[in-house]
């Protein structure tokens, strides 16, 4: 509903493994919406981080899946409707 209504959403995991997991799992349903979505993480190289940087910055980007390198200096997230923080595993619940 929030990227339905213009919004962004930005889904924060706790590890890498499982962004990557949450990421491969949304963007089948999220690509056959036509949302364009993206995984950010810590260890992206930094010519494959700034388009995506961009691409949330400008917009074009709707939902981003990623872990605490979403909430990084440098990480505009201008039309944020809805955060999502997946914490659970950490603590073994």
């Amino acid at each position: 509903m929030s990227v339905g209504d213009g919004y962004q959403t930005a889904w924060m995991a706790p590890t890498e493994l499982l962004a990557e997991q949450h990421f491969r799992n949304v963007s089948r349903y999220a690509t056959a919406l036509g949302v364009k979505t993206a995984l950010l993480t810590g260890s992206l190289a930094g010519k494959d981080k700034k388009p995506i940087l961009e691409g949330i910055a400008g917009g074009e980007i709707s939902f981003v899946i990623g872990t605490h390198a979403l909430i990084q200096e440098g990480v505009l997230v201008p039309r944020l409707g809805l955060g999502v923080i997946d914490e659970q595993h950490r603590f073994g619940v």
